[in-house]
């Protein structure tokens, strides 16, 4: 009996040119999540970039990445380190606060993290089903 090997995750959403779920590496942070999403949109607000953790889709800790800091400052201090099932949010329009982008964020994530079959997954993500 073969021992499938679990992949852990993440998922990019928003003003990126690959959206969807990318295999999460070791010591992944926001930056590389970015990276492996083919990075973002002309239009992306780099300083409002939101990630999205725990199950609770009612109650999320929404955590914020300020990528323009990385990039104009050389400041990595927002750039999140990432845990399992996190869901990065790359807005192109401002967010507000907590509560505010929550609001605007929640029906995208659902829409997004709906319907997770293996043929869709393969489709999407070109995954030899076996």
């Amino acid at each position: 009996k073969k021992k499938l090997l679990k992949i852990k995750r993440v998922f990019v959403f928003g003003d990126v040119k690959k959206p969807g779920m990318i295999p999460m590496a070791r010591n992944m942070t926001v930056l590389q999540a970015l990276a492996a999403a083919d990075n973002y949109g002309e239009t992306a607000l780099l300083e409002e970039i939101r990630v999205v953790r725990g199950g609770d889709l009612n109650n999320p800790r929404i955590l914020t990445a300020d990528m323009a800091r990385v990039f104009t400052y050389g400041d990595f201090s927002r750039n999140i380190a990432l845990e399992e099932n996190d869901e990065i949010y790359v807005p192109r329009e401002h967010l507000g606060d907590a509560a505010e982008a929550a609001k605007k964020i929640s029906p995208i994530i659902q829409l997004a993290l709906m319907p997770i079959y293996p043929a869709t997954l393969a489709a999407t993500f070109g995954i030899a089903r076996p």
